[in-house]
């Protein structure tokens, strides 16, 4: 028996707890009893295990009042109410996307083009969910392992095109940067309804990069002003800005301790001092014109695409490998483990061996010309892609075998 919610969508995410015993569950109506044990809490949903090995899944509305009060004490249930920050129980359990039978490589999720598609995306720290910046003020979010559209913001004027979007690590803020030079701060519930929390303002041109502190605390931007603005969340107000990129930010990241920053438009690589408010160093890795540029997770490496090559530098001993395709490298990610490297070209994306340069494999994409934007998973199997331009769906492709 599985009761669902009528008019919504429930992700359903099984995630590893520790069992109390069985107990016999009722509905709020008191119709429906089960003995069952607890397995798990997400998203507003309980998961309970019968005797049997079979799961049951029952939305928090639905439970009875004493089966509530039983589970208020739960850290989890304690945050999906608002007694306590989500990130006090650690980050979003990852969500392995199911694929179709037969299916070990290739497309596995379509979202349809708005009129004039979409211009960034990004996904959820869970993987459940991918927000998609539109142009005219509008973005989407996505439900990936139901194929629909979850939620819609639009009308956002003062944001314009939607350039960039990013998800803090605990996945309870989502931050939308536009060409109007201002940053939008929106609270995520678990259920991913959205709310307005706040608003940046301090760039004096279009966002082009943004990345959330580990602790989801704190947010760097860049922008096509040529500066990287370190903000805090909890006051929306500046903390500092750099003035030593002396180009268009195109990317930065948090050190995985949160103290330091880096940067780069493509040619050289900034380190910042965040506790004190100062720069550091500089590393000149690239003299070719830049197409796009990335860092890794943990600041390791850093890729540049310059027409058909793309170079990949060791951050830490200074040594680069230079690796060819045969089409235009239009974007580029890393995947989370930090050793493979994703491209992507005219319909098709390409997979590398960082360590060694080696080419690991390409999917051909359908319906997608330049691959202009795209984002990698938490789990590290899945990619999805998006060309910039009318009809370019956002396509999910499974990368793993």
């Amino acid at each position: 028996m599985v009761w669902t919610r009528p008019g919504a969508v429930l992700l359903l995410v099984m995630l590893s707890t520790t069992m109390v015993s069985g107990r016999e569950w009722t509905d709020s109506t008191g119709k429906f009893k089960i003995d069952a044990e607890y397995e798990s809490f997400r998203d507003g949903a309980l998961t309970l295990r019968k005797a049997n090995g079979d799961m049951v899944t029952v939305p928090w509305e639905r439970l009875s009042s004493a089966d509530q009060q039983f589970l208020k004490s739960r850290p989890e249930v304690k945050a999906y109410l608002g007694e306590q920050s989500p990130a006090a129980v650690g980050p979003p359990s990852v969500v392995k996307i199911s694929t179709p039978t037969g299916v070990t490589e290739g497309e596995v999720r379509r979202f349809k083009a708005p009129l004039w598609g979409f211009r960034n995306i990004t996904f959820s720290p869970s993987g459940a969910w991918i927000a998609a910046g539109m142009s005219s003020g509008k973005f989407q979010l996505l439900d990936v392992e139901h194929e629909a559209v979850l939620n819609e913001i639009s009308k956002l004027d003062d944001l314009g095109d939607i350039l960039a979007c990013c998800f803090s690590p605990d996945g309870t803020r989502l931050a939308t940067a536009g060409y109007r030079k201002q940053i939008a701060i929106w609270k995520v519930s678990p259920r991913g309804d959205l709310s307005r929390a706040g608003t940046l303002t301090g760039h004096k041109g279009p966002i082009s990069s943004m990345a959330f502190s580990p602790d989801s605390t704190k947010l760097l931007t860049g922008s096509s002003d040529q500066k990287l603005i370190y903000w805090d969340l909890a006051t929306h107000q500046m903390i500092h800005e750099f003035k030593e990129v002396h180009a268009d930010v195109k990317e930065c990241v948090f050190t995985p301790n949160g103290k330091q920053a880096l940067a780069t438009e493509g040619r050289k690589l900034h380190l910042f001092d965040l506790e004190n408010k100062r720069f550091l160093e500089t590393m000149e890795f690239n003299k070719s014109y830049p197409q796009r540029v990335t860092i890794s997770p943990t600041g390791e490496y850093v890729a540049v695409s310059s027409s058909y090559d793309i170079r990949i530098v060791n951050t830490v001993t200074g040594v680069g490998r230079l690796m060819h395709d045969t089409e235009i490298q239009w974007s580029l990610k890393f995947l989370p483990d930090g050793k493979r490297l994703v491209t992507g070209a005219k319909a098709k994306l390409s997979v590398w061996d960082i360590t060694t340069g080696e080419y690991l494999k390409t999917i051909e994409l359908t319906n997608i010309r330049n691959v202009q934007e795209l984002a990698c998973s938490p789990d590290g199997d899945h990619v999805a892609v998006t060309g910039v331009g009318p009809k370019q769906d956002v396509i999910v492709v499974r990368i793993s075998e």
